[in-house]
């Protein structure tokens, strides 16, 4: 059965202290892989500057992404304001492979 993966990058920078949002991108990364459809979730702290932020995220389908914005964690993320968006590349849809 093939099945349309949801694949996305988006570069984010932090709104305020750093440390802090760096420690709110883990617990959010640390929520989020424990999520059914989550298939790949990883922050990476840019090395030239602290407070930049490269996120790759990799759904089982758009349900499971859909899933995961509407999760309680997801939504405080947002909703405290931690990071804004840089760049994002569009998102991508993706047929698995039988």
């Amino acid at each position: 059965m093939r099945t349309t993966a949801v694949i996305k990058q988006v570069e984010l920078e932090a709104v305020g202290d750093p440390a802090a949002t760096r420690k709110a991108l883990a617990e959010l990364v640390r929520h989020t892989r424990a999520e059914p459809g989550c298939i790949l979730f990883e922050i990476h702290e840019h090395s030239d500057n602290s407070s930049r932020f490269s996120l790759w995220e990799h759904f089982v389908d758009q349900a499971a992404f859909d899933e995961h914005l509407a999760e309680a964690h997801t939504r405080a993320f947002f909703e405290r304001g931690w990071t804004r968006l840089v760049q994002r590349q569009d998102l991508r849809l993706l047929e698995t492979a039988p």
